[in-house]
């Protein structure tokens, strides 16, 4: 298994399992907020869309390591570095995540709440 895959594979391991600690409690970060993105493996991964998110955990779920790299493929997965600052946009609460846009890019992405950390 190629390193970022194995990263890959861990990190949404530890999220579906709930080994990750809960920091975020349910008052939420305020939108326009700076938080970090952080993760024990060194990448957080984000989704294009909470679609895309609830599909990623539902393979993580199942091991499904091919419809995980097809998803990375087509451009649904972004990676970014664990300790990115980035800025609040929104809360689905349905989804448990938040929309964040990455300090210094244009790039948005949708974080698991469990990633996002207050600044």
């Amino acid at each position: 298994m190629l390193p970022a895959m194995k990263a890959l594979f861990l990190a949404f391991v530890f999220m579906s399992s709930g080994l990750l600690p809960v920091i975020s409690d349910d008052a939420q970060l305020k939108v326009g907020s700076m938080a970090v993105a952080r993760d024990p493996t060194g990448t957080v991964l984000g989704a294009d869309s909470t679609q895309s998110l609830d599909k990623l955990m539902e393979f993580v779920r199942g091991q499904d390591l091919k419809a995980i790299k097809e998803l990375m493929r087509e451009g649904h997965i972004v990676d970014i570095k664990s300790g990115s600052t980035v800025k609040i946009l929104s809360f689905d609460s349905r989804a448990n995540a938040y929309k964040v846009r990455v300090f210094g890019s244009t790039k948005e992405i949708w974080l698991i709440k469990e990633n996002v950390f207050a600044k």
